[in-house]
């Protein structure tokens, strides 16, 4: 097995995943100052596009589901401006996911599932193959991203040199700060915890088991 492959593969995710944790929210860009309008190029200005309406059940919360016709509306909004959304579970179910709380478990669970099943080749001796799994993997985290509203602290397990020993085992490593290797889940768990930067509500723990 080859060690600097393994090397490699762990500080690639590190480096290319750090991108994704809060890319719901890219930052505007800078226009220049526009000139006052003329009463005709008020005329003439667009009017805004009504936030579309939506009919949710009374009492729902955060996580609980919801039926296609109000996921739709939701998403609808979303995409007009709005910060609530609906995921759609493996199952098929839609949940609503109210913006500033934490995504429920099973969305998350289905977020990990989902970037996990485009992991396959993250562990091969081939760089190539390693690195189109990396970039699958963190394709979907930004998919998931996307339909969750919600930046990622992501933790992950792939194989890993072990400096002196000729081998490589499972190691864990996470997108933010020094990334490890970690020895334990728990261990990566805790030290992403540390990197959410107090906004549990706008970034989750994505936790990606590559190995199983």
């Amino acid at each position: 097995m080859n060690a600097t492959l393994k090397t490699i593969a762990l500080a690639a995710f590190v480096a290319g995943a750090i991108t994704l944790s809060g890319c719901t929210s890219p930052e505007p860009t800078a226009t220049a100052p526009s000139p006052t309008p003329s009463a005709t190029s008020a005329a003439q200005q667009p009017t805004a596009t009504p936030t579309p309406s939506i009919d949710l059940p009374a009492g729902v919360g955060n996580g609980d589901p919801i039926d296609a016709s109000a996921a739709e509306q939701l998403n609808a909004a979303a995409r007009a401006g709005g910060q609530d959304r609906a995921y759609q579970l493996p199952d098929g179910q839609w949940v609503y996911l109210a913006a500033g709380q934490p995504l429920p478990q099973p969305v998350l669970d289905a977020a990990a599932t989902a970037a996990a099943s485009q992991a396959d080749g993250i562990n091969s001796s081939d760089s190539e193959v390693q690195g189109e799994a990396i970039n699958r993997m963190l394709a979907e985290v930004k998919r998931q991203s996307s339909a969750t509203g919600k930046g990622f602290v992501i933790v992950t397990r792939m194989m890993s040199y072990v400096d002196g020993s000729g081998t490589s085992e499972p190691r864990w490593a996470v997108n933010k700060g020094s990334g490890g290797p970690f020895s334990t889940r728990d261990e990566a768990i805790a030290y992403a915890q540390t990197q959410l930067g107090g906004t549990p509500e706008s970034t989750s723990i994505l936790v990606i088991d590559t190995i199983g």
